[in-house]
């Protein structure tokens, strides 16, 4: 018996010494190497500016080491991308906001990532709105002025913007519905070409980031007319925004924060947004960020992951008819748009009219009330209404629609029931942007 007693004595210490020498180490604390900072654009645009900035300071006060890496390419996706595939542990960031992770999903075809799934969110940095601006030398001295030679001579007032499909070009496509006015769109790769050509006077008009622009407008070279948001920016208190230039209830503002690999662990993403949300809190980084013409944000990492699904799901709305090419599924569109009537092209086929939508009329009014009540007023004027015939419609849009799929946002129109139809099938051509 006192044999037993002892062999089991011996194994549950030779067990436990075993355990004890197999245990891993206890983790290092983070950070315990330099952080790389991902910055999806190219130098001297605002989200390299933000980025630099955080990296900076986050540098000083944390004592870390974090280093800027712009990874810049097809509206900051490829930068992106390249977050997505770097090791979760906390030494991969990168610097999103809605261009790359809200309207670039939905633009560019089969990207392999979604950044509701494939990212995690850390930390919101700052807002900015958009200002619209021109040359000091331009003619245009008013947001008054711009709209009423738009007005005069649609199409021939020409505005340039960052890329097509950037919440920049998106908060214009927005700007000329408010107004009524027709611009035309001239997308450049960066903000930094648009506004050279800005100032050179081989645009018109510049759509930009505050903190982009904020350099020339200091210099008294670039002239700003408005900013989008609700209220003045801090950093153009002198600016007015669009809505007080008569366009009632216009607020269009895009923001920056920064993110991590999905399946980082939750206590690095707490100690990055704890140190990030102290840096936001200090007098020099406020001071610092509204200098470029942003405001300063804080949120926790879950508030500012339902920031991001939010305006995530609701782009679609935006990008779906205002760029062509859109790249997310044509089949879903329907169901993105219930009861939102707006401006269309509409071409008649045979007992079919098939509608293009292009833009929305924010009114009460239902979907199918809307078209029971246009379709039986006969009101086919070519704005914003046309009738086509097959000839005219291939005349006048087969130069940039081609044979391959249903379009974004086509929907067949029933005029005998009133009503909108979406199980009729293209009876008379597919077309797709």
């Amino acid at each position: 018996m006192m044999r037993t007693l002892l062999s089991f004595t011996a194994l549950a210490f030779a067990l436990g010494t075993t355990a004890h020498a197999q245990a891993p180490a206890p983790a290092a604390a983070y950070p315990a190497k330099p952080i790389r900072l991902i910055v999806p654009f190219p130098p001297g645009g605002g989200t390299d500016i933000l980025s630099r900035l955080v990296a900076t300071k986050l540098t000083e006060s944390a004592k870390w080491t974090v280093v800027a890496d712009n990874r810049a390419g097809a509206g900051g996706t490829i930068g992106i991308g390249e977050a997505v595939k770097a090791a979760p542990t906390g030494y991969d960031l990168v610097m999103g906001q809605k261009d790359n992770l809200v309207i670039g999903p939905w633009l560019y075809k089969n990207l392999p990532w979604d950044p509701t799934k494939d990212l995690t969110a850390v930390a919101h940095v700052a807002y900015t709105p958009v200002v619209i601006a021109t040359s000091a030398n331009s003619k245009f001295k008013t947001l008054a002025d711009v709209v009423a030679a738009a007005k005069a001579a649609p199409g021939t007032i020409t505005y340039g913007s960052p890329g097509n499909g950037t919440s920049i070009h998106l908060a214009g496509d927005l700007f000329e519905k408010a107004a009524g006015i027709k611009l035309s769109h001239i997308p450049y790769k960066g903000s930094n070409p648009a506004l050279m050509d800005a100032l050179s006077g081989n645009v018109d008009l510049l759509m930009s980031s505050v903190p982009s622009a904020m350099a020339q407008i200091k210099s008294g070279k670039l002239r700003p007319l408005a900013v989008t948001s609700a209220k003045r920016s801090s950093s153009l208190p002198d600016v007015p925004t669009v809505a007080e230039s008569g366009f009632k209830g216009f607020d269009v503002s895009t923001w920056y924060g920064v993110f991590a690999p999905a399946g980082t662990p939750a206590s690095v993403v707490s100690t990055l947004n704890a140190e990030i949300n102290k840096l936001l809190a200090t007098a020099d980084m406020k001071a610092a960020i509204q200098a470029q013409g942003a405001e300063p944000e804080s949120m926790s990492p879950a508030q500012f992951g339902t920031l991001l699904k939010t305006d995530y799901a609701a782009a679609v709305q935006s990008v779906c008819c205002a760029v062509p090419g859109c790249g997310h599924d044509t089949d879903a569109c329907p169901a993105y748009f219930p009861g939102r009537p707006g401006r269309y092209t509409v071409v008649a086929a045979g007992d079919t009219v098939y509608v293009w939508h292009i833009s929305f009329f924010y009114d009460d009014q239902s979907w199918d009330d809307y078209w029971a009540e246009k379709l039986a007023s006969g009101v086919r004027d070519r704005e914003p209404f046309d009738t086509l015939t097959d000839a005219e419609f291939e005349a006048e849009y087969r130069g940039i629609w081609t044979e391959q799929s249903t379009p974004p946002c086509l929907y067949a129109v029933d005029p005998a029931a009133g009503k909108t139809r979406t199980d009729l099938p293209l009876t008379y051509r597919d077309y797709t942007m």
